[in-house]
């Protein structure tokens, strides 16, 4: 599974949160070219290394966090971007809301970030996650604060088609069933589909710093003569959230009470 090829040519266009505006007209985009856009703009940052993207209007602003480097702040109000050390991030929780904090001898950042009320709706003006920021210039007295909303991204290698191995230690092998089960993920549309082993199944997921969460599957319903890998399997990976990791083409989810690992389709 390919991401679409306009990616690069298009992605200029994608990272300011302000409608485009031609002779005073609004731009109103159709769907397609709705999802052209957020597919560009999220290729882009992945390819940046981006791990999370936030922005916002009046004025307009923008939040790069890159976890392996830095964080780039950008806004009309500050003549230059504001650009800080990760070595400097701190990381707090409470109540499912994330809050980071970033000071040094120039800057102090705080970071406020909690889902938004349906985090599975995904187009051009709902994001999965709600952000305030506080920006202040040690030199000032003052706090400015910026709201907006944001996405994490998963990485681009998740974006393919994942044949399941194993559920909870169990080797699909020994459900002894004629046709392996997989899940597809893709990563253009925040969605995840596949096979149960009798039946399809689709549904949506996003990104948190270093999992996915997976919203509730729905099944076509065909009549199967074993359904333990359909219950197994639909259990385990619906309406829930996962670490992940992927290595050598090993995909592994797992959380509290489950563990399902994948090996990349050839």
């Amino acid at each position: 599974m390919k991401f679409f090829p306009l990616f690069v040519v298009i992605s200029f266009v994608v990272f300011s949160c302000k409608t485009q505006e031609i002779s005073n007209t609004p731009v109103v985009h159709s769907a397609l070219e709705t999802e052209k856009l957020l597919n560009a703009k999220a290729y882009e940052m992945r390819m940046k290394g981006v791990d999370f993207y936030s922005c916002g209007n009046e004025p307009s602003w923008s939040l790069e966090i890159d976890f392996d480097k830095m964080v780039r702040f950008t806004s009309e109000e500050f003549n230059k971007d504001i650009v800080v050390s990760m070595d400097r991030l701190m990381e707090s929780s409470e109540a499912g809301d994330i809050n980071y904090e970033i000071n040094d001898d120039r800057v102090s950042l705080k970071i406020h970030i909690k889902p938004n009320v349906n985090p599975f709706i995904y187009d051009e003006n709902n994001k999965p996650y709600l952000v305030e920021l506080k920006v202040k210039k040690n030199k000032d007295a003052n706090w400015h604060t910026y709201q907006g909303q944001g996405e994490y991204f998963g990485d681009l290698v998740l974006h393919d088609i994942w044949s399941l191995i194993e559920i909870n230690g169990k080797s699909v092998s020994d459900y002894h069933i004629n046709e392996e089960p997989f899940m597809e993920i893709h990563l253009d549309t925040n969605r995840i589909s596949g096979f149960l082993g009798c039946n399809n199944f689709g549904g949506q997921c996003y990104f948190a710093n270093g999992k996915m969460v997976v919203g509730y599957l729905r099944s076509t319903k065909k009549a199967c003569l074993d359904i333990d890998i359909e219950d197994d399997f639909a259990r385990a990976i619906g309406n829930d959230t996962f670490f992940y990791t992927v290595d050598n083409g090993i995909l592994t989810l797992w959380n509290h009470q489950s563990k399902l690992i994948f090996k990349k389709r050839n």
